[in-house]
């Protein structure tokens, strides 16, 4: 496990270009989207993190990542 974990949130990019940079040099991330984004994103990453809820703007997005990191006890992300 790293010390810092990566999330990069991500709207209707699927063709995310930090996440094939990180992938290619071999650093782990999650890619953070929502639901109705799913179907798009699951063709090309495994490592997605799904909201639960949609169009809710990135301070929602933000604060779902912080609390996703703290339930694994995570202490930088």
């Amino acid at each position: 496990m790293s010390l810092f974990n990566i999330y990069i949130p991500s709207k209707s990019r699927s063709d995310c270009i930090t996440g094939k940079k990180l992938k290619e040099h071999k650093i782990n991330f999650k890619i953070v989207i929502e639901p109705q984004d799913y179907d798009d994103y699951v063709k090309k990453w495994d490592n997605l993190l799904i909201l639960d809820k949609n169009d809710k703007g990135i301070s929602y997005v933000r604060q779902s990542i912080i609390n996703y990191a703290k339930s694994l006890n995570q202490k930088y992300i």
